[in-house]
């Protein structure tokens, strides 16, 4: 994972322009920055839309794009994704960052290989993007398994040197033993859900792929959503915290009823002094 721009507490008004359907419950919400973002391919941020709330996107788009683009599932029940296609053209929301996310970098040879599983494909068609608008000399390979469709798929096998789209993990695990047999030196990234990324992890290092070879999304959204809580949603934390019956602030400095580690603390301090005055007056009466 790199961090190569912490641009966190930037805050970019972003106007709707058009969703285009990807596949059945697949879309892509297209939307024009007020002002250019300043990322790198790969990187992503936190999208807030009105009466749906924030959540953390990776952008599919290029930094040579004149258009945003953050693709999602489309789920019934998440008032974040309902709200996303209530939008008209014209309606604003707010991005802010990018800020985390894996990139090209800057020493990612002439060989890259793309493992992605379903929506995970939107970092990857991003730099996808980057290395064909900048003529990079790069052999990129493709393999993107998915059950339910391939978001993106036309595009980015027209992107990719060589592109394989398989629907099960057999047949995906045999286009990575192959791929990884012509090219064991090649960069690997790797963006998908968390089963997916832990058994893929696992079959590239059985490989012999070196560690430092291997490149992958840790997204708050899908392995630790403490990276995100103390600027995004206490909601889940709070609810746990409630759960073990702990009190007091976190590291981060806020406890489940939202008062701040400094708040916290003057409390804490003057429930103490009013104890010692209590215990002086006792001795004294004594």
């Amino acid at each position: 994972m790199n961090i190569p721009n912490l641009h966190i507490f930037t805050s970019t008004k972003l106007r709707f322009v058009r969703e285009v359907p990807l596949t059945a419950d697949v879309y892509a919400f297209h939307f024009k920055p007020q002002k250019p973002l300043k990322h790198r391919a790969g990187q992503a941020g936190f999208l807030t839309v009105p009466g749906g709330g924030t959540k953390f996107l990776t952008l599919s788009s290029s930094p040579d794009d004149e258009e945003a683009v953050f693709a999602t599932h489309i789920h019934p029940a998440s008032t974040f994704k309902q709200a996303l296609r209530r939008l008209h053209p014209g309606d604003a929301v707010k991005f802010r960052g990018p800020f985390i996310g894996t990139t090209l970098g800057n020493k990612h040879g002439t060989q890259v290989v793309f493992l992605a599983q379903g929506i995970g494909i939107t970092p990857h068609r991003s730099i996808l993007r980057y290395i064909a608008h900048n003529k990079l000399p790069v052999h990129a390979t493709l393999i993107h398994v998915g059950r339910s469709g391939h978001p993106f798929r036309e595009e980015t096998q027209t992107l990719a040197t060589e592109a394989y789209f398989p629907e099960s993990a057999d047949e995906f695990k045999r286009r990575v033993l192959e791929v990884a047999g012509r090219q064991p030196d090649a960069a690997y990234y790797v963006a998908g859900g968390l089963r997916f990324y832990a058994s893929t992890l696992h079959l590239l290092k059985q490989l012999g792929i070196k560690s430092s070879a291997i490149h992958h999304d840790r997204l708050p959204n899908y392995i630790n959503k403490s990276v995100i809580t103390p600027y995004h949603d206490l909601t889940d934390w709070r609810r746990k915290r409630a759960q073990r019956d702990l009190s007091g602030p976190d590291r981060e400095g806020t406890d489940a009823s939202g008062v701040t580690g400094h708040r916290w603390r003057l409390r804490t301090a003057a429930a103490r002094r009013k104890g010692s005055s209590r215990e002086r007056d006792a001795a004294a009466r004594s």
